[in-house]
């Protein structure tokens, strides 16, 4: 199961892990939404711009825990 109101210690939120700075460039809406998050993570696919998701990913992974 998942929790869609989940923010992890980098500070990343939301089912899809959007960092802020993303989210705030590329997105609409709540980012602890579903819909919003899901909805942003299709249009960045759609777009061609998942870079930019992978590199709010690569933040988390590399993210000193």
């Amino acid at each position: 199961s998942y929790r869609e109101n989940v923010v992890n210690k980098s500070g990343a939120t939301g089912v899809y892990q959007f960092m802020p700075y993303t989210w705030e460039h590329y997105c609409t809406g709540d980012p602890l939404s579903k819909h919003d998050n899901i909805n942003c993570a299709t249009k960045l696919l759609a777009d061609g711009q998942e870079a930019h998701w992978y590199s709010s990913w690569l933040c988390w992974k590399n993210y000193d825990r």
